[in-house]
């Protein structure tokens, strides 16, 4: 499965990329990331927190997003948290540099 989302709410954009294990590592995820930039001026999103551990339903631990986003120009707002009984993530944002 390859999907990217992107939601416009007000003046800002959400947006939720998943990709299959098997997409990984292959430049997809920056490809479409790409392309929301060459079209967005703000994105926003949330990444699971990196000093967190949760388990997959395989069985494997998965690792935070973090310096992925990073990599991508992302700036990584720590003191924006999505708090749950289940899982903590932070808010991520880009701007368009003018």
């Amino acid at each position: 499965m390859l999907g990217l989302y992107s939601l416009q709410e007000m003046a800002s954009v959400f947006f939720q990329l998943l990709l299959e294990i098997q997409l990984k590592k292959k430049g997809i995820g920056s490809h479409l990331i790409s392309f929301l930039k060459k079209n967005e001026e703000i994105l926003n999103g949330w990444i699971v927190e990196d000093d967190m551990k949760y388990i997959k339903r395989n069985g494997e631990i998965y690792l935070s997003k973090i310096q992925f986003y990073k990599k991508l120009g992302f700036e990584i707002r720590y003191e924006d948290k999505w708090v749950t009984d289940r899982i903590t993530t932070i808010k991520i944002k880009w701007k368009q540099l003018t």
